[in-house]
């Protein structure tokens, strides 16, 4: 996969916007639990690629609410 997107078997790009990769580290606080570490690994107009521990996600669905703490300096 390329940072510009989605590539199909016909190679056609699927991806609307084009990601911005970044090493973001962050703090992600999961339908109000106690926040956990995080990585933003890339983002766009349309969202963000966070990378967090899979232990953590067992109990995640698509509509799970969850927010994000970052620091840009």
């Amino acid at each position: 996969m390329s940072s510009t997107g989605t590539t199909t078997s016909s190679g056609s790009e699927r991806r609307q916007y084009v990601r911005q990769p970044i090493l973001l580290d962050a703090m992600i606080s999961i339908h109000g639990r106690k926040p956990l570490a995080c990585v933003v690994r890339d983002f766009c107009v349309a969202g963000i690629f966070v990378a967090l521990s899979p232990e953590y996600l067992h109990d995640i669905t698509r509509q799970t609410k969850a927010t994000l703490h970052f620091t840009l300096i």
